[in-house]
């Protein structure tokens, strides 16, 4: 052999030339094809792209076709029509094969709803047909017997289900010609979609589990509908390897992590459904919860890119309240005042949910501190009745040199207050708050009238109607009950808002706080505890370098105007009280 090659290598025989040049080519050919397939199986090309953006459009087909099979009601088709098929994104769709099949979706809506129409007509004449037969009859009948011509009478007779039988086989023959068609035109639109499958799976490479079936969806459908959130996420869970190109199965499984707490998951798998769901659809409602959901994920685990995933779910969806309202409450959070009043705007300027929208409104302008925004958005009693309040407290804060509105002075003034609770020893300070105050994680400091902090670390208790602290006193304390109490609450945000409360004995209890707020009939406590001793009402609100002071309770129950002043001014202003 080893002479052989030495004889080719020094032969000056033409053809043996040739055929060893060609022979090395062939070789170096063949070296260069092997490396280039280990290359592209390394490194990730933009055929999987591609391949996975055609799996996702063909999905989204096949969902389509399969709801409207399963459920061909106007509501259905008319969802179908308007959130898939006219909100396709065309830049996005690489393949004419996918736009066809889109196209014989509506085809399929189409001839769905002509068939329903024309079942409709073929009833309604059989009965209208029917109707005037038997008037018909009817009326003839009446006329030759009063005419007494019996003989035709006799002739005409009365009508009986035999003689009807023929419009009924002539119905039921329209409405066979109907379904008939219906099944033909359906059967031809599935074959289609297998034709276009089988070929655009062979052009693009893609995996037979990426595509789904009908019995893929039926099983997603009984997975949705397990009302355990354990269950459902294992459910989910199994589905994984065939449903990983269908972005709204992924969003169910990260609405069902979020919902079980598990965020760092639920913010992982709403990724992957950012990843390959991106590009399909000019508005994508689902596209910008889970932007909003990531928003809100990354903000619980104080991350800083929380306002970014805010900002993506504003770009997806304009007309969908929740996301609106949720991602302004992350922008407002995060500094972005401008675009979260936008967000809010949003909705009002559409009539969206206008009631949270009012109040998240108001939120937006507590942050940005325009007295005259304020108070004309204080004005309506429906805002600000459903308003938290520390963002009223916020709101009156803002709001420097202006009076409160009446409304909104009774609505903090009845949010709160406080009584002794008498006992044989100690005896503890109790403060009632409405739910609104959201007291269950905050921390609290009480001093008297000397500035002594009598009390121990407080009990908080919670019921429908309002929350309870209980402030116990120390066991060195002293018996006396002081007529003033300075209560600083510490929310987990880190702001604070001290409330003072002072001794008042109302003219008519009755008409007051202290007297709707709670009775005891018999063995039966009605809504909040009845104070023990006179009420301690609300006399003044220190927040954000501002006191807002409030006027003795009169015989109505409702405060006098509040006088807002500076911190500076206190000292004065309780000379005048």
């Amino acid at each position: 052999m080893y002479r052989r090659e030495q004889a080719l290598a020094g032969s000056t025989d033409p053809f043996e030339r040739i055929l060893l040049k060609t022979f090395l080519i062939l070789a170096v050919l063949l070296l260069s094809m092997w490396s280039v397939v280990a290359f592209a199986e390394e490194l990730p090309t933009n055929d999987e792209q591609t391949a996975r953006r055609s799996a996702v459009a063909l999905n989204y087909c096949r969902s389509s076709f399969y709801r409207i099979r399963n459920a061909p009601t106007n509501q259905v088709m008319l969802e179908e029509q308007e959130k898939i098929l006219n909100n396709l994104d065309l830049s996005g769709i690489a393949d004419e094969e996918v736009i066809k099949l889109y196209g014989s979706v509506l085809d399929e809506i189409n001839d769905t709803s002509l068939a329903q129409t024309e079942e409709k007509v073929v009833r309604s004449q059989f009965t209208r047909s029917i109707a005037e037969r038997l008037t018909h009859s009817v009326l003839s009948v009446a006329t030759e017997m009063a005419e007494l011509d019996y003989v035709t009478a006799a002739r005409i007779g009365a009508d009986s289900w035999w003689d009807v039988r023929s419009a009924q086989i002539i119905k039921d023959q329209e409405l066979f010609r109907v379904e008939k068609t219906r099944v033909s035109e359906l059967m031809a639109k599935s074959t289609n979609f297998l034709d276009t499958f089988w070929r655009l799976t062979r052009k693009r490479n893609i995996p037979d589990r990426w595509l789904l079936r009908n019995d893929d969806l039926d099983r997603l459908n009984v997975a949705l509908r397990e009302p355990d959130a354990e269950v459902r996420l294992r459910l989910l869970n199994r589905m994984e390897p065939f449903m990983e190109c269908y972005p709204p199965y992924l969003y169910h499984v990260a609405r069902t992590q979020q919902s079980l707490g598990k965020l760092v998951e639920a913010h992982d798998t709403f990724s992957r459904l950012a990843e390959i769901g991106t590009g399909h659809f000019r508005r994508d409602e689902m596209l910008a919860s889970s932007w909003v959901n990531m928003a809100a994920i990354r903000e619980a685990l104080k991350r800083d890119d929380a306002v970014e995933a805010a900002q993506q779910a504003l770009r997806h969806a304009t007309d969908s309240w929740p996301i609106n309202l949720t991602a302004a409450g992350v922008l407002l959070r995060g500094g972005e005042i401008a675009e979260a009043e936008d967000a809010v705007l949003r909705n009002l300027d559409a009539e969206l949910e206008e009631s949270q929208s009012k109040v998240a409104l108001v939120s937006v302008l507590s942050e940005e501190g325009d007295p005259e925004k304020i108070a004309a958005a204080l004005q309506d009693q429906s805002v600000v009745s459903r308003l938290p309040a520390p963002v009223l407290v916020k709101c009156a804060a803002a709001m420097r040199g202006q009076k409160l509105s009446p409304v909104a002075a009774h609505r903090l003034r009845s949010s709160v207050y406080g009584f002794f609770d008498l006992n044989r020893g100690r005896d503890d300070f109790v403060l009632v708050a409405d739910h609104s105050w959201n007291l269950q994680n905050a921390m609290f400091a009480v001093q008297d009238e000397q500035g002594t902090s009598p009390y121990a670390r407080p009990l908080l208790k919670q019921s429908d109607e309002y929350t309870a602290v209980e402030f116990r006193k120390d066991s060195d304390a002293e018996l006396r009950m002081p007529k003033r109490l300075l209560i600083t609450i510490k929310f987990p945000s880190g702001r604070q808002v001290k409330v003072t409360l002072r001794e008042q004995e109302p003219v008519n209890e009755n008409r007051t706080l202290a007297g709707w707020v709670g009775r005891t009939i018999g063995n039966r406590e009605l809504r909040r505890p009845a104070p023990r001793t006179a009420p301690f009402w609300l006399a003044a609100i220190h927040a954000d370098s501002s006191m807002i002071a409030f006027g003795p309770v009169e015989d109505e129950g409702e405060a006098d105007p509040p006088k807002i002043s500076a911190v500076e001014e206190e000292a004065e202003l309780a000379k005048r009280e």
